[in-house]
């Protein structure tokens, strides 16, 4: 399969309100990622990744567990609202 132009895949963590009810009304985003790929050989040609202050729920155990970001990583990160 060809493309006309490069691809870009993007993934975004969030932590919640409550674990379990993940509202996307009662969440934030805790991260950011995203990998280009070559349009002829889907190859990674470049990624992206930046942490993100949770402007109203902290980042829970659980979600901890889950995507290996802790509170202590994005205490001196901007938020996603500047």
């Amino acid at each position: 399969m060809k493309f006309s132009s490069d691809i870009v895949i993007f993934d975004l963590e969030a932590s919640c309100k409550t674990f379990g009810q993940n509202e996307i009304e009662e969440s934030n985003i805790i991260e950011i990622g995203a990998v280009k790929l070559d349009k002829k050989t889907l190859e990674v040609k470049s990624e992206f990744s930046e942490l993100i202050k949770p402007d109203e729920y902290e980042i829970l155990p659980e979600i901890s567990q889950i995507t290996n970001i802790t509170p202590e990583m994005v205490f001196d990160k901007p938020n996603l609202l500047g």
